[in-house]
């Protein structure tokens, strides 16, 4: 029965291991592209999330290296305008903007 359970200890502490590498090297391989293709990443979630009432958020922290105020000023150079934060466990970063021919 011992021998079951320094198998299973074994194979569980491989397993957290081995997550654990594979979080560090991508946590690693996202900070290693350039800063302008991870603003334009931002840019696309701020279009693709985006409401038919010109709504649109995105996660704090959704891009490596980018942070809220880098977010925020990326959105106002999109035409968004701040509109706060929400979530609890998920803190979400806002913005509404005015689409043409809703004015």
């Amino acid at each position: 029965m011992d021998t079951a359970l320094y198998i299973f200890a074994g194979i569980l502490g491989l397993l957290i291991v081995t997550v654990l590498i594979v979080f560090i090297v991508t946590s690693i391989q996202e900070r290693r592209k350039p800063l302008e293709e991870r603003m334009e990443q931002v840019r696309q979630k701020l279009r693709k999330s985006e409401s038919p009432t010109g709504a649109t958020s995105i996660l704090s922290g959704y891009t490596v290296g980018i942070s809220d105020d880098a977010v925020k000023e990326i959105a106002d150079a999109e035409g968004y305008q701040w509109a706060g934060h929400s979530g609890q466990n998920d803190r979400r970063l806002n913005f509404q903007r005015t689409l043409p021919g809703r004015e």
